[in-house]
């Protein structure tokens, strides 16, 4: 036969049947074959003819140029359609890629006739890649290299967010930050900065490397907006946190001056007890035996100052128990008690003496030497002070207003409190 497309007959001794002419089945085709030649209508048929023609050549047209793009680039294609020329055209050719498991600086995909490529995160360096093109017959292929140059990426790095603390908390709190450095910027210089790098209500440490520790500051609470800072090179990251630590309710503090001590049967000592509340709070203390081996009574001294007067009753181990409370939380304390017939203090405190008593003008006080003395009223105010020099000491009271006093005697080996009555 002549040609490919049947425009000619069969050479001559093939063997045929005359199958008529197309005019009836034409009706009933497209008016192309699948290869877009025109069908001709009234043709002679002859069963058992073929068509037997060379295929035309498959080659490289316009090979693909290198590719220059730089790291974290954005997604591009590149078209095959001029690529490789066929003579029926690109729509009758299959692509393919070579080695493609194997890509490292990018990925690389067939999207019909093109090709579709995307960028692996913080991947630099050069990647070749060969495209195959096949009509089912023949094949041939177009290498080419995309090129991706490394780029300076921002700084990198996280924060855990913001952090609340209670007053008063524990140990040393490190503030979690994560940096990521990006592979091949190993060796950047990088530095974090912290503003404001210090606060009044709280202990903080920092340094350049992002190293960032708490530390409280007894009975401080407050909080603070944090902005966090890293530079690299010219490029700059921040993070904004919050800080806080947050307030709780103390308990009241008890101070107590002489515990533990002893006190003999009949004897009167002086125990002074103070109380505190960090956050300003009115306090109020009770106190209460532990057993019937004391008794003992108690006067206000001053601001939240309390003077008990213990007094031992029978021999043994007693002992008072505190209690302050400011209305939300509560502390107690018990102070031991030692009640003996002979006391552990030198037989001097038995020659302590207040006289006269009731008094007008001046009253005398006998006591171990160096000895303070002090005179409060019922409000719990200081109103005459004196020292004891050698042995005694004469006070006088003719300026206090008549009524009833507490004169306070604290020496080295002995501590009382006396009730006087200015006439």
């Amino acid at each position: 036969m002549d040609g490919k497309y049947a425009h000619g007959r069969p050479l001559s001794g093939t063997p045929v049947v005359d199958a008529g002419t197309t005019t009836g089945i034409l009706a009933q085709l497209p008016q192309s074959d699948v290869i877009g030649n025109v069908r001709i209508a009234g043709s002679q048929i002859d069963i058992g003819a073929y068509e037997h023609t060379t295929e035309p050549p498959l080659t490289v047209a316009n090979p693909i140029a290198d590719v220059n793009q730089e790291e974290d680039f954005d997604p591009f294609s590149v078209s095959l359609e001029s690529v490789f020329a066929y003579q029926y055209g690109s729509r009758f050719l299959s692509y393919s890629l070579e080695n493609v498991n194997s890509f490292q600086v990018l990925n690389v995909s067939l999207r019909g006739s093109s090709l579709y490529f995307t960028s692996i995160p913080d991947k630099y360096g050069d990647q070749t890649v060969t495209v195959v093109a096949s009509n089912g017959i023949s094949q041939v292929s177009s290498t080419f290299v995309v090129h991706v140059a490394p780029i300076d990426d921002a700084p990198q790095f996280s924060v855990m967010g913001d952090l609340f603390l209670e007053e008063d908390f524990s140990g040393a709190i490190r503030y979690n930050i994560n940096l990521t450095i990006p592979p091949g910027e190993e060796n950047q210089v990088r530095f974090f900065t912290l503003e404001p790098n210090t606060v009044d209500f709280v202990n903080l440490q920092f340094d350049g490397a992002g190293v960032l520790e708490f530390t409280s500051k007894p009975n401080l609470f407050g909080s603070q907006c944090f902005k966090l800072t890293l530079t690299e090179g010219t490029q700059t990251k921040s993070e904004i946190f919050m800080f806080g630590v947050q307030p709780v309710d103390d308990p009241p503090n008890i101070e107590v001056d002489n515990s533990p001590f002893e006190v003999r049967v009949g004897e009167e000592r002086i125990l002074t007890i103070s109380v505190s509340d960090a956050e300003g709070d009115d306090v109020t203390l009770t106190s209460t035996p532990i057993n019937n081996s004391i008794s003992f009574d108690s006067s206000v001294i001053g601001v939240n100052s309390y003077s008990i007067t213990i007094k031992g009753q029978a021999v043994g181990q007693s002992g008072v128990k505190f209690s302050a409370s400011d209305g939300k939380s509560f502390k107690e304390l018990i102070v031991p008690i030692k009640v003996t017939l002979v006391s552990g203090v030198a037989d001097e405190a038995a020659g302590c003496e207040v006289y006269p008593n009731p008094a007008a003008d001046y009253i005398n006080v006998k006591a171990e030497a160096g000895s303070s003395i002090a005179v409060y009223d019922t409000k719990g105010q200081p109103v005459l002070l004196a020292k004891v020099g050698s042995t005694d000491v004469t006070m006088d009271v003719r300026h206090l207003t008549p009524g009833l006093y507490l004169l306070r005697i604290n020496g080295n080996k002995m501590n009382r409190i006396v009730k006087i009555i200015i006439e």
